[in-house]
């Protein structure tokens, strides 16, 4: 017997439970988007930097999963800097929620519309990758805020699409998501004519950007990642050594300086080399050590082992 598909991205229907919670998700989300944005900007900042603050309190399972992640990743750290780097975790994802209520609400400036700037050497990556003629497969990571480092590139002048994963709820996603999207193109993966739509922007020589760090329902092959093989797309890699694109892994960086630190993307190029496992699993590796080099600003509350 055929299974019930529920998810609406599959062509399937939600029990009368589950539309029920989805409902009230919806309509509570909304509702603080909308309270959140009437406040000025150093109240809501304040106010959400005093939830980022309670949320391991009150919400304990996530801070055992952001305990357990940055072991992981920062091993060389005692537990008391664990402790630490998680709360610093929460404090920075309280700080890019009020970005995406600005964003959303159209309050932000036209520095953060503009999103991270990109620093000079990645700025030489892209411009030799794009020299080739063939597009860009441009692997990221959820590191500080994905939508900004997009935006960076628009914003750079280089035409850039990114694969996006529909919301579950079609409303978040029209309400939500698109707004917070403004100004990068999308291509939704797994729907009709995602693969042809994907051929095609790399035959206009645009850069394909693909979050991928993060658990997926996608075809995956195990590679190292923290010491663990750990299920990682192996789409970007075979679509690269198809179509004979280069491969840019970009991230956001923050980069010492004489007066504090600069905040920006950062880029370089990956070998395509071998097969699309060892393709991946040098994709891995680039986005392994940049999510090493700043674990405070990677999604910790994340089960991604």
């Amino acid at each position: 017997m055929k299974p019930v598909v529920r998810d609406l991205r599959e062509g399937g229907s939600w029990t009368f439970g589950q539309w029920l919670k989805n409902g009230l998700i919806y309509h509570v989300a909304m509702l603080g988007l909308r309270l959140a944005s009437r406040w000025s900007r150093q109240t809501r900042r304040a106010r959400l930097a005093a939830l980022g603050r309670w949320v391991p309190a009150v919400a304990p399972h996530l801070r055992r999963t952001a305990l357990q992640n940055i072991a992981r990743i920062a091993p060389q750290h005692d537990s008391a800097s664990r402790e630490r780097l998680v709360v610093e975790n929460f404090s920075n994802l309280s700080m890019e929620l009020a970005n995406a209520i600005e964003r959303w609400a159209g309050q932000d400036s036209a520095e953060e519309r503009a999103g991270y700037p990109l620093f000079d050497d990645a700025r030489r990556v892209l411009d030799e990758a794009c020299g080739q003629g063939r597009g860009v497969v441009l692997p990221s990571a959820h590191l500080a805020n994905w939508e900004q480092v997009a935006r960076g590139i628009v914003s750079a002048g280089y035409p850039f699409v990114t694969l996006v994963r529909r919301a579950y709820d079609p409303r978040l996603d029209d309400a939500v998501l698109q707004p917070l999207r403004a100004g990068v193109s999308t291509i939704a993966r797994g729907e009709p004519g995602a693969a042809t739509a994907v051929v095609r922007a790399l035959r206009r020589r645009a850069i394909l950007g693909a979050p991928m760090d993060l658990a997926s329902r996608v075809p995956s092959v195990e590679v190292p990642f923290f010491g663990v093989l750990t299920p990682f797309p192996v789409g970007p890699a075979t679509l690269a050594l198809r179509t004979g694109a280069p491969i840019v892994v970009a991230t956001w960086e923050a980069r010492e300086t004489d007066g504090g630190f600069v905040e920006g993307v950062g880029a370089e190029p990956i070998p395509t080399e071998g097969d699309a496992r060892a393709v991946t699993a040098a994709i891995a590796a680039a986005l392994e050590r940049r999510i090493a080099a700043a674990p405070e600003r990677w999604v910790l509350v994340h089960s991604r082992w």
